[in-house]
């Protein structure tokens, strides 16, 4: 694991820390499987946040041959710490820069997160498969925050592609009920907004509560939407369980779940105090990521690239599968978490 914990540093700051939190949640997962039948052996390296500290770590006659190495986001490092581990068979997993397209050209890399336009296509994919009842209301922002139109160009022109119907709605400002006035109350419709974002959230959601309200069925209507969302409490939470919402998200943490409950616990138990308020959470994300590596090497003789082994952790899960014309593995694995009227929260893997 080489990632900069900075032990230099009098006073860590925040993201030193949750890298630290990171490792600590690794650990937990070693311990859980310390009896798998394997021997585990880790080992960790403070990179300092410095190229060269990676460059002389690598060259220490310490350093050895391993299974997988854990990278840092920084760009330089991780390109060195990649070439290091192509030269010598080795596999690197990186979980941290979420944006890098260093697997399409190095097959010794693992990306973590599934890329931008992957996850696009898988999201319209199972969107389309699962409402397949409903049709597309897209919501577009005449003046306001358009940061996921990428998203509904592409379901706009899968719907066309396939002859699906849909419909449009163009609003100013604050969407009104007369801007849904066009729909009928006895069809089913999945509202599909342009904009991730909080702000644009509360100019639509008034309006699509009171449609809904004035339906003989409820279960006529519902909201797609983003990632984003993940983090809204309160009366927004209570807006998506209202209007039976469904995101597409990377990773989510149901920290009212039985399984997060407990690991919660018990990593305070082990350290002393509680995982820091970050998304994802990176203590859990350390157990999921070690949880899944460690039974990967084990079950099929280092079976890091074998796309028959998935996990679906707490938060994250891994499933990897080679892209065409790429040398390196991406982790394609996707969620739909379904926020139900109910208040019960569901996470379905894609």
């Amino acid at each position: 694991m080489m990632l900069p914990f900075m032990l230099d540093q009098e006073k860590p700051d925040k993201q030193t820390q949750l890298y630290t939190e990171f490792y600590k949640g690794f650990l937990i997962a070693v311990d859980s499987l310390r009896n798998i039948g394997s021997k585990i052996n880790i080992r960790a390296f403070d990179t300092a946040a410095s190229i060269d500290t990676v460059r002389n770590l690598m060259t220490s006659p310490d350093f050895g041959v391993y299974d997988i190495i854990i990278a840092p986001d920084d760009e330089a490092q991780l390109n060195a710490i990649s070439d290091f581990a192509l030269q010598h068979d080795m596999n690197v997993m990186n979980i941290f820069a979420v944006k890098s397209e260093l697997y399409k050209n190095n097959k010794a890399v693992m990306q973590a997160n599934i890329p931008h336009s992957d996850m696009y296509d898988e999201a319209v994919t199972a969107l389309l498969g699962s409402y397949m009842d409903y049709m597309p209301v897209l919501l577009i922002p005449n003046e306001g925050k358009t940061d996921k139109i990428e998203f509904v160009n592409k379901l706009r022109s899968e719907l066309s592609s396939r002859n699906l119907p849909f419909t449009e709605i163009h609003y100013s400002g604050y969407l009104k009920e007369s801007d849904l006035a066009q729909l009928e109350h006895d069809n089913r419709y999945i509202f599909v907004p342009a904009s991730g974002t909080q702000t644009e959230f509360s100019h639509i959601i008034g309006a699509l509560k009171t449609y809904r309200e004035n339906l003989l069925d409820y279960n006529n209507v519902r909201l797609f939407g983003y990632p984003e969302w993940i983090t809204f409490r309160s009366d927004m939470l209570e807006n998506l369980h209202t209007m039976n919402s469904t995101i597409y998200s990377r990773f989510f943490n149901d920290d009212s779940s039985y399984r997060s409950r407990d690991f919660a616990e018990l990593y305070k138990r082990w350290y002393g105090s509680p995982m820091m308020s970050a998304i994802p959470v990176q203590g859990i994300l350390g157990f999921d990521t070690g949880f899944y590596i460690i039974n990967a090497i084990h079950r099929d003789n280092n079976g890091l690239n074998n796309s028959h082994y998935s996990y679906d952790g707490i938060q994250s899960g891994y499933h990897f599968s080679k892209p065409a014309e790429s040398e390196g593995v991406i982790n394609d694995r996707l969620y739909f978490i379904n926020f139900r009227p109910s208040g019960v929260i569901e996470k379905l893997p894609l």
